[in-house]
């Protein structure tokens, strides 16, 4: 089977391990957040303050958790209060603490894409792989009860949105696997003990309760004990997702993540499922990092979740890009009654134009 034709363009969609770095699609991530690697702690802090301070609080959003001040547990009132005061005056020799950070990012006093650089520069990888899984195991009343009154909002530890909460989960899973991959071995074991150390606090009766089962090994994809652990809540998530209407983008996407860092067995359990996904960066991390020959199950399964004309152009479009005639030919053979399948066939065919001298 020929191997893919790796572009630069291709590359910056393969998520990275330890086992097969990818600084290029480091580079390119932090460069949309005004970063470079490796971070610097005061560019980190400035984009955190800068958040904190200006950005994104709003008006109404502090008077709310001002308001419900008094009705959080003991332990969180102080730290709302905290975090509120941190609007008012960042301090860079503040101390740093896990439930200040995640709770600053659930009430939405903090951006999460402007602080996990401060969270490393300041505390280090493992340090952020904590604040991070934290923001999944809280929430607050407004969210939890999809209600605000009178009495304003306040902090509530519940994972039921642990797939899909905070905003900006899932870019920032894609961020941190990435510094992850370039941990030093010292920081990289102690980022990976506090992952373990989160994977057996997550155990719940609740597939919707278990997110960081699927969040935990998609950041980690060098430990295989990881990757098992995730096993029954994806292929559970997908099964309740397939009996819905409505499926939220988030719970297909950590499940899909996942997919990277499962066994093949796996991921072909799960796409059996009617609404179960995989995506091009995906498959395209499944390529890199364990072969063609071991992803083209994963891929001739997602043609099936490819209903439309305009679905199977897109999936023609983008895997077409890898110059490989086994997938080209695995689309033709999939669909010979499609239009849209035959022209990205014959496209893929024609010779490239040759410029005159």
């Amino acid at each position: 089977m020929s191997d893919v034709v790796w572009t630069p363009e291709l590359r910056l969609h393969v998520h990275a391990s330890r086992a097969h770095p990818n600084p290029a699609f480091l580079a390119a991530r932090l460069q949309r957040r005004g970063l470079a690697y490796p971070l610097e702690a005061d560019a980190c802090f400035a984009l955190a303050a800068k958040s904190w301070r200006e950005d994104y609080p709003s008006h109404r959003t502090k008077a709310l958790m001002r308001t419900g001040l008094l009705n959080n547990a003991p332990p969180w009132r102080a730290v709302v209060e905290a975090a509120l005061a941190r609007c008012e005056r960042p301090d860079p020799e503040a101390p740093l603490e896990v439930d200040l950070e995640a709770a600053s990012i659930t009430c939405h006093l903090s951006r999460l894409w402007s602080s996990t650089g401060y969270w490393i520069t300041r505390g280090g990888v493992a340090f952020a792989v904590r604040a991070l899984a934290r923001c999944a195991e809280l929430t607050t009343y407004g969210k939890d009860h999809l209600y605000l009154d009178e009495r304003g909002d306040w902090m509530v530890e519940a994972r039921s949105r642990s797939t899909s909460e905070p905003e900006g989960l899932h870019e920032e899973w894609l961020i941190l696997r990435a510094l992850i991959a370039e941990a030093t071995g010292a920081d990289y074991a102690a980022a990976r003990d506090a992952a373990a150390e989160i994977i057996d606090r997550s155990a719940s009766d609740k597939p919707w309760e278990r997110g960081l089962l699927l969040w935990l090994p998609f950041a980690f994809p060098d430990e295989p004990a990881f990757a098992e652990v995730g096993r029954e809540t994806a292929l559970e998530l997908s099964e309740i997702l397939s009996t819905r209407k409505n499926v939220t983008d988030a719970a297909t996407s950590a499940v899909a993540r996942y997919l990277t860092v499962a066994s093949i067995e796996t991921g072909l359990a799960v796409l059996a499922h009617r609404k179960a996904v995989i995506g091009f960066a995906d498959v395209l991390t499944i390529i890199a990092h364990r072969g063609l020959a071991t992803a083209m199950p994963l891929l001739e399964a997602s043609l099936d979740k490819l209903i439309s004309e305009t679905d199977r152009k897109a999936w023609c479009k983008a895997y077409f890009a890898l110059r490989v005639p086994a997938i080209v030919e695995l689309a033709a053979n999939r669909f010979p009654e499609s239009k849209g399948v035959a022209a990205a066939v014959a496209k893929y065919h024609k010779p490239p134009k040759v410029k005159k001298s």
